[in-house]
């Protein structure tokens, strides 16, 4: 199976996002963990109910280190981040890069709102196509 990790800086929105769709859109296809390089405390109760809105629960994630997630062990390394990065790790297959600013770092609650769910809508896009090639063993 495959093993998927999403990370962003704090594993806060971006990573967190990308993780509750990741399971309700790939289900069984692949194990899929979230994590960041500095993790915040707790989900945003926004970030929750942006999610709600599509009804996919994310109450139960939480913000982790990659170093809980034991990241050596990932098939693919997908970064959420506002510039390209690559983690210096031979044992894993494929990292890719899908850019995006923090929205948190928005201060208009209105505007933040907004930037989530356009993000949610934009990541959903990327979920299926990654789904096509899971599902095409692209990543074996």
């Amino acid at each position: 199976m495959i093993k998927i990790v999403f990370i962003c800086t704090t594993n806060g929105a971006r990573s967190q996002l990308a993780e509750g769709l990741a399971r309700d859109i790939l289900g069984d296809l692949a194990l899929v963990r979230s994590a960041g390089f500095r993790p915040s405390i707790s989900l945003s109760r926004v970030l929750i109910d942006v999610m709600n809105e599509d009804k996919i629960d994310i109450k139960g994630q939480y913000a982790k280190s990659i170093e809980e997630i034991n990241i050596e062990k990932a098939t693919l390394i997908v970064h959420l981040s506002s510039q390209p990065t690559i983690l210096p790790l031979a044992s894993i297959k494929k990292q890719i890069n899908w850019i995006y600013k923090d929205p948190f770092k928005i201060n208009s609650s209105a505007e933040r709102m907004s930037a989530l769910r356009n993000l949610r809508e934009d990541l959903k896009v990327k979920m299926n196509l990654l789904k096509g090639q899971v599902m095409k063993k692209a990543f074996s």
